[in-house]
């Protein structure tokens, strides 16, 4: 990503059609528009005034104090390894067998924020989930990988009582604002086609989900797939043909209108998490702001990441995207129970 900041801004082209790549949607299986009272809409506008320009910039203020106090007071968790050796060819079948036998359901998961480090002090994962402040102000002590659940399930973190200078705290994105973000991507997703192809490699053999409303009888049925966001896209094969916006965002002047709403209405979710990736890479985020720079379109959506995937009631297996570089933020939305993400190569498990 970075030698790609270095190049003179490219104006995306408009994805070549490709009609038989493109997934049909099934009539039987449409995903209804979100209820007018799920949850409050965001406004649909570009225009800002200055009052909520300042709201804006005191709520990113607070944010950046946050994802400083995490970045202080986190629990440092050091691997015996190093960052570059996970970059290797994993066995994928090994790797699984760890998901089923050491991190299933008898393994409870971590609660608590976590900043895995490898043995030489390089970052490998930073998880940003509850934390209870030390009474001293102070970070507690490092502690190593085969440590790493002690203390640090959910039920210890129940089991703490507050005090006037221990208090527990949420690292992560303010559950309203994922409460409404959930409902922006079933807005984005009954409207643009989902990918639901068939991938042994990547996703379970379902490519979409039954569930029953209360009150009613009959099962209601909706696609699951996943729908991509990219406004740097460098098709395989045709390196030299430049950037495309992907064919999720160029299909369609529908699909266009769309996504630029999409982009508006979860801008504080990605200014949030903007400043959490800011904060614990900070030059790798520099590197990455070039890039966007350089390579966005739409202007609706404020970076730092060119791309974003988003994978509605998919369920996904085990796997290793093929040419990805660099850090990417994860994260879940809805309602739903389980759910927990698993590092096999860490023996990790987070709530």
């Amino acid at each position: 990503m970075s030698s790609h900041a270095k190049q003179p801004p490219i104006s995306p082209k408009a994805s070549p059609p490709k009609a038989s790549k493109r997934s049909k949607r099934n009539p039987e299986f449409t995903i209804p528009t979100p209820a007018p009272d799920a949850a409050p809409r965001s406004i649909r506008r570009t225009n800002r005034s200055r009052a909520e320009e300042k709201i804006i910039e005191k709520e990113e203020q607070l944010l950046y104090k946050l994802a400083q106090k995490y970045k202080e007071q986190a629990q440092v968790i050091r691997a015996p390894f190093t960052r570059r050796s996970l970059q290797k060819n994993a066995d994928v079948a090994h790797l699984q067998e760890i998901c089923n036998k050491e991190l299933g359901p008898d393994r409870a998961a971590q609660h608590l924020s976590a900043q895995v480090i490898d043995r030489k002090g390089e970052p490998i994962l930073f998880y940003f989930g509850y934390r209870i402040t030390p009474e001293d102000g102070k970070a507690p002590p490092e502690i190593k990988l085969k440590d790493q659940y002690l203390n640090r399930t959910k039920a210890y973190f129940d089991s703490v009582e507050e005090t006037k200078n221990a208090k527990k705290v949420f690292d992560g994105i303010h559950h309203k604002k994922m409460e409404s973000y959930h409902v922006q991507v079933q807005d984005l997703v009954s409207a643009v086609p989902l990918h639901s192809r068939k991938d042994p490699t990547r996703h379970e053999d379902m490519n979409s989900i039954e569930y029953t409303v209360e009150g009613e009888d009959a099962p209601k049925t909706e696609d699951a797939g996943v729908v991509h966001g990219v406004q740097g896209w460098i098709q395989q094969g045709q390196k030299k043909k430049g950037l495309y916006l992907s064919g999720d965002i160029s299909y369609s002047s529908s699909s266009m209108t769309n996504f630029i709403h999409y982009f508006l209405a979860t801008r504080s979710v990605a200014r949030a998490l903007a400043i959490m990736f800011e904060t614990v890479f900070p030059d790798i985020y520099a590197q990455y702001q070039e890039a966007f720079e350089a390579g966005v379109w739409l202007t609706q959506d404020p970076g730092p990441f060119l791309g974003r995937a988003i994978i509605y009631k998919l369920q996904g297996k085990l796997h290793k995207d093929r040419n990805d570089v660099g850090p990417s933020a994860s994260f879940p939305a809805g309602y739903f129970t389980g759910g927990e993400m698993l590092f096999p190569q860490l023996g990790a498990k987070f709530t």
